[in-house]
């Protein structure tokens, strides 16, 4: 491994540690809405033990409600069609077990 690729490998690892320790909650989708990522507080808020569980799932996965599920697709079709992120977004989920 070149030292580039070794120094890129470790900021990778530094980044994805912050953002499993953020009590924030994050996630990632792709464009068929399908969960890429997400850190460990938005993985134990919807009922799963690590991100890894929630990687590849939908909305429809997920424990929330069908009003909070077609929400999410709507702001995710318009996320799209403006290529622009959310960066800040509050709302209150069902969380699993409620």
């Amino acid at each position: 491994m070149t030292e580039a690729a070794n120094h890129l490998d470790k900021n990778q690892e530094l980044l994805d540690r912050i953002i499993h320790s953020f009590q924030i909650r994050m996630f990632w989708k792709d464009r068929d809405s399908r969960f890429i990522d997400c850190n460990q507080a938005f993985a134990e808020d919807a009922g799963f033990k690590s991100p890894d569980e929630v990687i590849g799932k939908t909305e429809f996965d997920m424990p929330w409600t069908l009003e909070e599920v077609n929400y999410h697709l709507q702001t995710d079709q318009a996320i799209i069609a403006n290529g622009e992120p959310i960066l800040s977004f509050e709302q209150g989920l069902s969380r699993a077990g409620n």
